[in-house]
């Protein structure tokens, strides 16, 4: 099965055994058994999806699914947006966006948060205050949490709080937002303590920034100016104790081929790396309308239009 992703449209996934189906594009796709993606997967392994935001998305199905005789069983969840995304409708599971306010977490490839014991979690169930009051529910019994509406001016509108300071083993559970009208958002907590490995250093030019090596820790990477970024720029320390990515590389900057429209124009130097020129000249008899060059400047684009030639041919000849 192999698997293949097209950005902020659709996600199709076509498998060898089994059959095409389709998930919105704000899913994201963790394959259990590698750790990559792009193999043939046979029968009896399984995929596991989760929502691309946490809180961001409800997922509805199953978030794993088995190839099973050439078919998926059960079939590929999907991911619905929430009242953020929908401008607060009626008919959208709430929102809950997440903080951690004191201490680290990690969003996991399975979709749940895990953080560091001793933490302070904000879950902010985001509903219209004038619509009515929601409800925060959780399956653990350990103790009470503190809920109630945001009292900084700007969020009290729209944030209904549930706050876990000083998370313990005790408290991992799923925390569960209901609206007035009965449609709900959840987050599932793990604590967890976890450390990852020393990253080596960077290979040139490529520079890292290291938060540390603890669950929820990240390997913050950037390219100088005049390089881009091949790969995922943050890598996020999970409860497996392994980093979320590779690290990435860098490549130097290119601008794309210039085409030449004008019969008349022509090239007298070219060089497509960033800081490089394009000058242009024009045949006998006519004149350039617009810069005699350009340059490639170090985001990969150039810094204006190609030139055209203007003017009629002269009657007397080149010097």
């Amino acid at each position: 099965m192999s698997l293949k992703r097209w950005d902020n449209i659709v996600i199709n996934f076509s498998f060898v055994g089994c059959e095409e189906k389709t998930i919105c594009c704000f899913c994201f796709l963790h394959i259990t058994s590698a750790k990559t993606v792009g193999w043939d997967l046979p029968h009896g392994h399984s995929l596991q999806a989760r929502c691309k935001d946490l809180g961001m998305y409800k997922l509805l199905g199953e978030s794993r699914v088995l190839c099973s005789n050439g078919l998926w069983a059960p079939r590929m969840p999907s991911c619905v947006p929430t009242t953020l995304l929908t401008n607060y409708s009626d008919d959208s599971p709430p929102s809950i966006r997440i903080k951690v306010g004191v201490g680290s977490g990690a969003f996991e490839p399975s979709g749940v948060l895990a953080v560091l014991p001793g933490s302070t979690i904000h879950l902010d169930c985001m509903y219209p205050r004038h619509r009515g009051t929601p409800e925060w529910t959780w399956t653990g019994y350990f103790r009470q949490y503190l809920t109630g509406w945001s009292t900084m001016p700007e969020e009290k509108a729209t944030k209904y709080r549930l706050t876990i300071k000083d998370i313990q083993n005790q408290d991992t559970g799923t925390y569960t937002c209901a609206s007035p009208r009965g449609l709900t958002n959840s987050i599932v907590i793990v604590v967890a303590v976890s450390q990852c490995p020393m990253l080596p250093d960077p290979q040139a030019p490529l520079q890292l920034r290291l938060e540390g090596t603890k669950l929820g820790q990240r390997a913050l990477y950037r390219c100088p100016l005049g390089y881009a970024l091949d790969g995922v720029a943050n890598s996020t320390c999970l409860a497996s104790g392994n980093w979320s990515s590779i690290p990435p590389s860098c490549h130097p900057v290119q601008c794309p081929s210039l085409y030449l429209e004008d019969p008349h124009l022509s090239l007298v130097e070219l060089n497509t790396s960033a800081w490089g020129r394009a000058v242009f000249k024009c045949s006998w008899g006519y004149r350039l309308s617009g810069p005699p060059g350009l340059e490639c400047e170090p985001s990969g684009v150039w810094s204006g239009p190609v030139p055209r030639c203007r003017g009629k041919p002269t009657t007397s000849s080149p010097k």
